[in-house]
């Protein structure tokens, strides 16, 4: 069998402008990100209980924490009350 080894005319990834443009991102962010579920960081990176690290995932910021019983939760790091964020820096240990 022989290969065709001229380029073909189908495209099979996104446009450069679905990287960069804001209306797509927007898009993207109410159809996708807000409905399924997003990898953020590893079990192993918070071991012990109080250890948490920050992330900002799509246009959100996050708090992740290990729980006194192991368990790990994560929560927008802001507060409503007041207007600021919870915690800052990427992984901390020993926060109690």
């Amino acid at each position: 069998m022989k290969l065709d080894s001229k380029p073909t005319k189908i495209s099979i990834g996104l446009q450069g402008k679905h990287y960069t443009d804001s209306t797509f991102f927007e898009q993207e962010l109410r159809s996708i990100w807000h409905h399924t579920w997003q990898f953020v960081g590893r079990d192993e990176d918070i071991p012990e209980p109080g250890d948490y690290f920050t992330c900002i995932l799509g246009q959100e910021p996050i708090v992740v924490i290990r729980m006194p019983e192991l368990s790990i939760r994560a929560r927008h790091n802001d507060s409503r009350q007041l207007g600021a964020r919870l915690q800052d820096g990427q992984v901390v240990s020993g926060f109690r």
